[in-house]
């Protein structure tokens, strides 16, 4: 079996598992929920600070500014596991770059290109096989 793109996830039969977002501009991928950085959304590897956000449903645009990285707690952090969870995000974050591009899921005809095996490159919610229709028909 060929391993699959570096933008997914496979389990161990070879069916996807997780997409990973390509960020950009940051202004379409949820910080907390969205599986944009890692194996999975932020929001499971740090569930402390996902309790502790005050606006869950963020974006990376939201949290990324000019000078690094910005928050937004219900409350002050102290000392103990939840400073512990912040410095691990900090640490993973490290390596993020943004751009003033536009923030990408792979579409099905783009993971057959790269040789991963799909039932169909057709989008399963109109039956269009283009890569960029998804925009012209408002899907998510």
């Amino acid at each position: 079996m060929k391993s699959p793109p570096s933008d997914v996830s496979a389990d161990r039969f070879g069916g996807v598992t997780a997409l990973h977002r390509r960020v950009g501009n940051g202004e379409n991928t949820h910080f907390l929920e969205d599986c944009w950085v890692g194996d999975e959304p932020l929001a499971n590897r740090f569930p402390r600070l996902f309790a502790l956000e005050a606006d869950r449903g963020c974006l990376v645009a939201d949290r990324r500014n000019r000078e690094g990285w910005s928050w937004r707690w219900n409350r002050q952090l102290t000392a103990g596991r939840s400073l512990d969870e912040l410095n691990r995000m900090i640490e993973t974050l490290r390596e993020v770059s943004c751009s003033d591009s536009e923030d990408r899921i792979p579409t099905r005809v783009a993971l057959s290109a790269k040789g991963l095996e799909i039932n169909s490159i057709m989008c399963p919610i109109c039956g269009v096989e283009s890569e960029n229709h998804y925009k012209k028909k408002g899907h998510p």
